[in-house]
């Protein structure tokens, strides 16, 4: 029967519209991203020219779509931007955290400098009076007589 026959030409019709408006997008996008890779700059210009346009010629297809990506493109650079300060903000802070651990640290080390030479000092110090108790022994006259005999403790072993 005939009717069956327009059921699969609607169907073949159906997906070559899909498929070409499935293209189309692809196209788009692709579009879209060559577009995000131009300047602010550039694409602020191509703002101007497209407004300038439509006051002397009215709103062209094209100009839909550029108005369209220049909305995309501001927010990607917003967002490309805003990222960019993000990280800046997070890695200045990991360096300020860095720079603290780092004072803290040659600060323990300064301290333990300090204890260390004092140590020193105090050790010098005991040896110089040491040093000097020695000398004023040998420097003294033993005499004999002032030396006096402990009497030895009984040994009850010895005869």
């Amino acid at each position: 029967p005939p009717f069956f026959e327009i059921d699969a030409i609607k169907a073949i019709a159906q997906s070559i519209v899909e498929h070409e408006q499935e293209q189309a997008q692809q196209q788009k996008w692709q579009r879209l991203q060559e577009f995000l890779q131009h300047s602010p700059s550039t694409v602020d210009r191509l703002e101007r020219d497209a407004i300038s346009r439509s006051f002397d010629e009215g709103q062209q297809a094209g100009d839909e779509e550029l108005a369209e990506f220049i909305k995309y493109h501001r927010q990607h650079w917003q967002e490309k931007e805003q990222a960019a300060k993000d990280w800046q903000a997070e890695h200045d802070r990991f360096m300020r955290e860095e720079a603290a651990k780092a004072r803290e640290e040659a600060a323990l080390i300064r301290q333990r400098e300090r204890e260390l030479e004092a140590n020193r000092e105090a050790y010098r110090e005991r040896k110089a009076l040491v040093d000097k108790e020695i000398a004023e022994m040998q420097q003294k006259p033993v005499n004999r007589d002032e030396i006096q005999q402990q009497p030895r403790p009984k040994n009850d072993f010895e005869p």
